[in-house]
């Protein structure tokens, strides 16, 4: 064999080899791109944050939300916590588990709705009931405020104003009440929440107050605002109160399930976007007489007791 044949065959074997190698140096499942981790919304809280407080965030009041398409919500939303950017730490997105229900084109349950018409084409009425939650995200908790009472007193304070010019005008009769006051201590991990019931009573029932009723005044947390901003868990905590109770209190931190999107309840064809679902460790706290108040604790992961400090607690006041 010449040293020319002999020289052919040694580079072809050398050349199978190395085919050999390459093929088996390949992984047999390749991997598939990862995409990047969804950022979490973060609040800056103890040394994560450089405000020591007291702060006093401003209520914003309830805006219409109908018919508006889901990324101008998010839009109104976003641009609600750019207005404090020092309780942030890092960037904000709105949660898809909290808002990634709404529907665009959609209208919402009004307040006027809610309290004067109830279900039905007159139910999306007034300034949308989500947009006082939606509109004021450092409202980590809040309470919404019900009772038969209640209810039976707006509606016929709102009959009496169609016809007589001596009550208020329908759109100036309080149909709810928003929270009065929002104060933060970032870095206390701490934040007050104040209801003036005193005078949204007087509001309603002018200078008698002789005959207010408080005895149904009940109220339930919503708090999506909570869990947009990755804080999981809270606990109701009554002994740390004064004058409400709950009947079916939980005695462990519950996960907050609340969300937005698009539901039956308002009976206007198609729905409307709402709140869901109903959580009852989280309803039905009674008031028992003014004042009032709880301590709601909020936790990023879940508790293994109630011994392990809250990231936040919100302490809300009935006066």
């Amino acid at each position: 064999m010449s040293d020319n044949l002999r020289l052919r065959l040694l580079l072809s074997v050398l050349l199978v080899l190395g085919l050999v190698l390459l093929i088996s140096e390949r992984p047999k499942h390749p991997s598939t791109p990862t995409s990047p981790p969804k950022p979490r919304n973060q609040l800056a809280l103890g040394n994560l944050s450089n405000v020591s407080g007291p702060i006093v965030i401003p209520i914003n009041p309830a805006v219409e939300f109908d018919f508006k398409s889901k990324s101008e919500i998010l839009r109104l939303r976003s641009e609600a916590v750019f207005l404090h950017p020092e309780f942030l730490y890092g960037k904000y997105i709105p949660s898809e588990r909290v808002f990634g229900g709404i529907e665009d084109s959609r209208p919402w349950w009004g307040l006027k709705g809610y309290h004067f018409f109830w279900k039905g084409k007159n139910s999306i009425s007034g300034a949308s009931e989500e947009s006082r939650f939606v509109m004021n995200p450092f409202l980590l908790v809040a309470a919404h405020l019900f009772g038969d009472s209640l209810y039976t007193l707006v509606y016929d304070r709102w009959e009496q104003s169609l016809s007589s010019n001596a009550i208020p005008a329908k759109n100036e009769i309080p149909s709810y009440s928003q929270a009065a006051k929002l104060t933060w201590w970032p870095k206390k991990r701490k934040i007050e929440l104040l209801y003036d019931l005193t005078a949204f009573f007087h509001q309603m029932y002018g200078g008698n107050m002789e005959s207010a009723d408080f005895s149904d005044m009940r109220f339930d947390l919503v708090a999506y605002n909570a869990r947009d901003m990755n804080l999981e868990y809270l606990y109701i905590s009554l002994s740390t109160g004064a004058n409400v109770g709950q009947k079916d209190h939980s005695a462990n931190p519950v996960k907050i399930m609340h969300f937005l999107h698009r539901g039956g309840s308002c009976g206007y064809p198609g729905g409307c976007n709402n709140m869901s679902p109903n959580q009852p460790p989280v309803q039905d706290i009674r008031i028992f007489k003014l004042p009032a108040s709880i301590e709601v604790f909020l936790w990023e992961k879940q508790p293994d007791s109630l011994e392990v400090p809250p990231d936040i607690v919100v302490e809300i006041k009935f006066i």
